[in-house]
């Protein structure tokens, strides 16, 4: 995914295709893994973590392989 170990929440966003607000929503509320960097207000995801919690969460079509389509809203 990413040679980096830390993520800052805009480059997950960009990774996802989602929007930067999305993510630090996910992460104030805990929904993806993060930590906080020492001294500073500052939180980054773990690479490792976030290829964990796309496995976990992400389902793949069967036919495309590709992210299927949930009915209900994600977080």
């Amino acid at each position: 995914m990413t040679d980096r170990l830390l993520l800052r929440p805009d480059a997950v966003a960009a990774l996802l295709d989602v929007s930067p607000s999305l993510v630090y929503r996910w992460c104030r509320r805990g929904i993806i893994p993060t930590v906080r960097i020492p001294g500073c207000r500052s939180v980054r995801v773990p690479a490792y973590a976030l290829e964990t919690w796309l496995r976990e969460h992400v389902h793949l079509s069967e036919e495309s392989g590709t992210p299927a389509r949930r009915d209900r809203r994600c977080a």
